[in-house]
């Protein structure tokens, strides 16, 4: 379960990471086009404005994707698959072991107390 933990942990580390470069990379280009001072103008304030609804239709079109695949996960981790099932087996087994082992052991205690007792008699 740990392990699925880390891998989940890291796969949404790296969607993040993913996110921010790009974030970052579109807002140095729009940076570099359109200076922030206040006293220069954008000469095509429409072609800013096309170009920032297609980036915002990119990220949430990127977005969808990651929500599909976390739900994919979510119903992966729902299921119980073979690993759950041979770990159950081998619960129930490591289980029914300590119990014939202890009841052996009960056993040989009693049979070894009742030797000792017939030789300190005889």
């Amino acid at each position: 379960m740990s392990k699925f933990f880390l891998s989940k942990l890291v796969l949404c580390a790296v969607v993040i990471a993913a996110m921010c470069a790009l974030f970052a990379a579109r807002r140095s280009d729009a940076a570099d086009e359109c200076p922030s001072t206040p006293t220069v103008q954008c000469a095509n304030l429409s072609v800013v404005l096309d170009q920032m609804k297609k980036e915002a239709e990119e990220r949430s079109q990127e977005m969808r994707q990651v929500k599909r695949e976390l739900a994919l996960l979510r119903q992966r981790m729902e299921k119980p698959g073979v690993r759950d099932a041979i770990a159950g087996i081998g619960y129930i087994a490591g289980i029914c072991g300590l119990m014939c082992y202890l009841a052996a052991r009960k056993r040989v205690g009693a049979v070894g107390t009742e030797t000792r007792r017939n030789e300190e008699k005889g």
